[in-house]
């Protein structure tokens, strides 16, 4: 069975995660809350806090950064406000912000994925506009100093919510955009070529709205497929053919898929959140029902697959958690936040203080806890 192994309140508010791309596949977690993103890194069984960064202006979208870009000990993530694009960098233990781009008023950014768009090595950053209806591609540049560089602006049919990269065997990726058009919603593909904007197949006229994407090999077939979350709880699984088609429905998950993340590779994991607090993940191939589910007692706003069979999942009221998929972990971790007592922590994992003050022998005063300080929490028997 899954079970927690950390978990951290940052404060009220619907959080995105994202996970990081390093050379040694250590899985950091990027955590965006308001206008700060906040970096968890693995170590020793807990996920310690770097510094916060802020950005100015509320996170919309957050992803992995570009390949590209990767260098030993280090990782990358792309973030989004509603008028810039921002490159994060983790290096030598401390979060930074290494690029923005100009602002763009009226923009509207509301989703980022980062990819190789054009098989060149560098990695691009593409960028869902609903203000215009465009897609916005930015290339990092690192010498003589980290910039983000504006390549190409595609008007795209409708309004875009949500961009995804999806893999084609021998060729260069496509970016997949789902958009809003006159009440109904639909996919689009276009690919980055020497010529500029290619525009691929589209599939146009959904009945029910595009609450999450996702791409990734799920069932086997050449290239990646698309996971479109919906209303009813269910998951449609887009083929990437010659045409854009539905090839299969899961069964509904609850009222609603809020946020959908698959793990990269040849064969790809696909994990579901919904409004009610649950997660559902599906095991390579994905078939109709879940393999693995469980509950985190807050709305989901945010998802991300990470090595070593672990879930980050953002809450609906402001939390990051960790689980292992595996199962079988001895303790889990928390990160005060702000107002906890160690009777409200107990409360919320089921134990009693007691028990926390027998793991946690550096806590000299049960009436005195800080904000930021990690307290092991023993599993109920």
């Amino acid at each position: 069975m899954p079970s927690l192994l950390w978990k951290a309140d940052l404060n009220r508010g619907p959080v995105l995660v994202a996970a990081g791309r390093s050379a040694d596949g250590r899985g950091d977690v990027a955590a965006a809350l308001g206008s700060q993103v906040f970096v968890f890194a693995p170590e020793d069984g807990e996920y310690l806090p770097y510094a916060g960064v802020e950005l100015n202006a509320p996170v919309t979208g957050l992803a992995p950064g570009p390949p590209g870009l990767i260098r030993e000990n280090g990782e990358y993530f792309a973030a989004s406000s509603a008028e810039r694009i921002f490159l994060l960098g983790v290096r030598q233990g401390a979060a930074a912000v290494l690029a923005g781009s100009d602002p763009e008023p009226g923009a509207g950014f509301a989703d980022v994925a980062a990819g190789d768009l054009d098989g060149d090595g560098r990695g691009e950053i593409v960028a869902a506009a609903s203000g215009p209806g465009a897609i916005f591609v930015y290339r990092p540049e690192v010498e003589p100093g980290f910039s983000l560089d504006l390549v190409g602006i595609r008007v795209v049919s409708g309004t875009p919510r949500f961009v995804e990269i999806m893999e084609r065997p021998g060729l260069t990726p496509a970016m997949a955009v789902a958009f809003e058009q006159q009440g109904k919603t639909g996919l689009a593909l276009f690919f980055l070529t020497e010529r500029g904007f290619e525009a691929g197949p589209v599939l146009e006229g959904l009945s029910f709205g595009i609450t999450g994407l996702a791409a990734g090999n799920f069932t086997g077939r050449a290239g990646s497929e698309l996971a479109l979350g919906g209303p009813g709880g269910m998951i449609w699984l887009v083929g990437n053919g010659e045409k854009l088609e539905v090839i299969a429905v899961t069964d509904s998950l609850g009222t609603s898929v809020s946020a959908l993340a698959a793990s990269e590779g040849e064969t790809s994991r696909l994990a579901a959140g919904t409004p009610e607090g649950y997660v559902f993940v599906f095991n390579y191939p994905v078939k109709k029902s879940p393999d693995l589910a469980f509950g985190v007692r807050e709305g989901i706003s945010g998802l991300a697959v990470l090595p070593r069979e672990r879930v980050a999942a953002g809450t609906a009221l402001g939390g990051v958690q960790v689980w292992s998929l595996a199962g079988g972990d001895p303790e889990k971790r928390y990160i005060v936040g702000p107002g906890d007592t160690l009777w409200s922590i107990a409360g919320r994992f089921g134990v009693t203080v007691d028990q926390i003050l027998a793991v946690n022998q550096g806590i000299m005063n049960r009436d005195l806890i800080l904000p930021g300080q990690i307290i092991r929490i023993p599993l109920p028997r």
